[in-house]
Formats: structure tokens, sequence, C-alpha cells
């Protein structure tokens, strides 16, 4: 029982589709970059995606410098983050700017972080 916005909730500008929420939105992006310089194989993947499978294949591809399963990883975490924000901007009518939502992944990502170093 709530409002069906065509739009995408983050921009205002085009269509929610997943493609675009995760990986095309502008918002979304500024996330993304915000991760380049400390995941670059996870950010590569997720800006150079044309769909959402051939993302998460991308993903998971690993480098002789990354573990395959740590950036799919990290690549989950920050969409997830982004999704969470969608959904505070639908359920909760309240809206964070990308900053906010970066230093969320980035505490997530942190805690991982150790849990893998253990």
């Amino acid at each position: 029982n709530w409002p069906c916005i065509d739009k995408c909730c983050l921009c205002d500008q085009e269509e929610e589709t997943a493609m675009h929420l995760i990986l095309s939105c502008y918002y979304s992006k500024q996330i993304w970059h915000s991760f380049r310089d400390i995941y670059t194989g996870a950010v590569d993947a997720a800006l150079g995606a044309t769909s959402i499978l051939g993302w998460r294949s991308a993903s998971s591809a690993s480098s002789p410098s990354e573990n395959g399963i740590k950036r799919t990883t990290v690549a989950a975490y920050i969409a997830w983050n982004i999704w969470l924000e969608r959904n505070r901007r639908i359920f909760k009518d309240s809206a964070q700017p990308s900053t906010d939502v970066l230093v969320r992944a980035r505490d997530d990502i942190s805690l991982l972080s150790e849990a893998w170093e253990e």
C-alpha cells in the first residue's frame, strides 16, 4: 500500500531498474567512485557493467592481486548500502547524502576486513 513511483528515488531522473539503481544512477556512481582507490577491481566491474548479470560475473573474477570472494563481497556490501538508502527514502521518507551512505558502507566493509584477517 505504498505509492508506486517509476522514477529512481535517488536521482529522480531515470526509470528505477535494478541496473540503474545499483550501477548506473549518478548517486550510486558517486558511492562506487569513492571506493576506487581501495577496491579497484570491484569498482571497475560495477562501473563497466552493462547488466546485473555481467556485473555479478565481473565482480567474482579474481585478478592476481585480488581475491575473488573478497571482491564479490565488497561489491555486495556497496550495493546493499545503496539498496538500504533507496528503502529509507521509500519507506521512511528520509534521504541521506551519498557521503553518509559511503560512511555506512565503509564501516561495514571495515568490520568485514577485520573478520577476514582473523
